[in-house]
């Protein structure tokens, strides 16, 4: 049953995003105060957890930058120097 799943999920792939092949646009803008959060789920089973950590701006509800990863220190610095990086012209 869950080879059918794992089938069915990669049929629905969109390879041009994964691949890279497309240009992306990147959008600047600054902010007063930042929400940093994240979400919880698994994959297949409990042991294997996959963490969503993001920023939002407070005010508009945009998505500033998003890292998936575990819950280590180290998924919380990706996701600060994705944002620094935002921040510097403002």
């Amino acid at each position: 049953m869950k080879e059918l799943k794992k089938a069915k999920c990669l049929d629905s792939v969109n390879t041009q995003l994964l691949n890279g092949d497309e240009e992306r646009e990147v959008e600047l803008v600054c902010v007063n105060d930042i929400e940093l959060d994240e979400m919880w789920s698994f994959v297949g089973h409990k042991k294997n957890q996959r963490w969503l950590w993001h920023a939002i701006d407070h005010s508009t509800r945009k998505i500033l930058a998003y890292h998936f990863g575990r819950r280590k220190d180290e998924a919380l610095i990706a996701l600060k120097s994705k944002l620094s990086l935002r921040a510097m012209e403002c």
